[in-house]
C-alpha cells in the first residue's frame, strides 16, 4: 500500500519548468540592440584612425624609398595616383593602393613649393567611408614632417601626428 502511494505522489508531482519568458528574452534583447547602437559610432571612428595609422606607414615607406631612389639617380620619382607599377617598383614597392574596392587610398609623390617633396595619402571616393573621401594626409620630404593642411586635412589625424618628425 506504502508503494502504491509513494507511486502517486510522484508521479502526479509537477515537473519543474525550466527556461525563460518571452519577456525577459525581449528585455535582455532591447538592452543588447541599445549598447550595440551607443558603441557602433566608437567602432567606425577606431576603424578609420587604423586606416591613417596604415596610411602613415605606406608614406613613410614611400618616403625612405624615395631617398634611396634620389641617392641612386640624382632625382625623385614622381609617382601620380594610380600609378602604374613599373613605376612603383622603381623605388621597390608594390603598388599600395589596389584596384577597388579593396584600396582605402591613393598614394602620390609630388613635387611642392621650393623644392620640396610630399607624399600624399587622399581617401579614395569609392571608399566615402564616414564622408572622409578626399581628405589627405601628407608627408614632407625635406625635414620628414606629416602636414595636415586645415581645410583639407583628415578629421581623425591629430595634430600630434603632423607635428612629430616622421623617423628618418
Amino acid at each position: 500500500m506504502k508503494k502504491n502511494i509513494l507511486y502517486t505522489v510522484l508521479k502526479n508531482k509537477k515537473k519543474a519548468v525550466s527556461g525563460f519568458t518571452l519577456a525577459e528574452l525581449l528585455i535582455v534583447t532591447v538592452i543588447v540592440g541599445i549598447l550595440g547602437i551607443i558603441s557602433m559610432p566608437k567602432f567606425y571612428a577606431q576603424k578609420e584612425t587604423a586606416k591613417i595609422s596604415e596610411a602613415l606607414s605606406i608614406l613613410s615607406a614611400i618616403r625612405q624609398n624615395e631617398r634611396a631612389y634620389f641617392l641612386e639617380k640624382g632625382s625623385y620619382k614622381i609617382i601620380v595616383p594610380n600609378a602604374n607599377a613599373t613605376d612603383w617598383g622603381e623605388i621597390g614597392m608594390l603598388d599600395p593602393s589596389p584596384d577597388p574596392p579593396a584600396g582605402e587610398f591613393d598614394y602620390e609623390f609630388k613635387s611642392g613649393e621650393e623644392g620640396i617633396y610630399y607624399a600624399f595619402a587622399t581617401r579614395t571616393a569609392n571608399n566615402n567611408y564616414m564622408g572622409y573621401a578626399g581628405k589627405f594626409v601628407r608627408v614632407r620630404d625635406s625635414d620628414g614632417k606629416a602636414v595636415c593642411s586645415a581645410d583639407t586635412d583628415h578629421p581623425l589625424i591629430s595634430d600630434s601626428a603632423c607635428l612629430q618628425p616622421w623617423p628618418s
